[in-house]
């Protein structure tokens, strides 16, 4: 993972708690208990999303088009299950999901604010 890559993804795992405080003195535990759910969804799924895209970079002639696209579907079919459980069978409240999984969009604009870090292997 790239130092800023890296950098998104600790500064969302910073900012779900945040979010959680938050939620609890906004609101109540019902609604923290989804926000803390919707950023661990949205970092998972950011986690997910960087292993894929790095290892079709790193070995784009092992993977053909359609196992690609397969996993790919596969990935948002369980994100989509976990969303699914949280709201029917978790009963947890939408927009608490949306707050929690809100915490990858703002680390990303976060990051574009932050000055770049260049990699150890890369040339500045």
């Amino acid at each position: 993972m790239n130092r800023n890559t890296k950098r998104i993804f600790l500064t969302s795992l910073v900012l779900a708690p945040l979010l959680v405080i938050v939620a609890v003195l906004v609101k109540d535990w019902h609604f923290a208990l989804g926000t803390a759910a919707g950023g661990i969804i949205g970092s998972v799924n950011l986690w997910l999303m960087y292993r894929f895209v790095a290892v079709l970079v790193a070995q784009p002639e092992a993977h053909s088009g359609r196992i690609v696209g397969l996993r790919f579907i596969i990935k948002y079919v369980v994100l989509a299950a976990a969303l699914f459980g949280a709201v029917y069978l978790l009963k947890l409240h939408p927009l608490a999901l949306a707050v929690g999984i809100s915490n990858v969009p703002l680390a990303i604009v976060m990051e574009v604010f932050r000055p770049p870090v260049a990699d150890a292997d890369s040339e500045v």
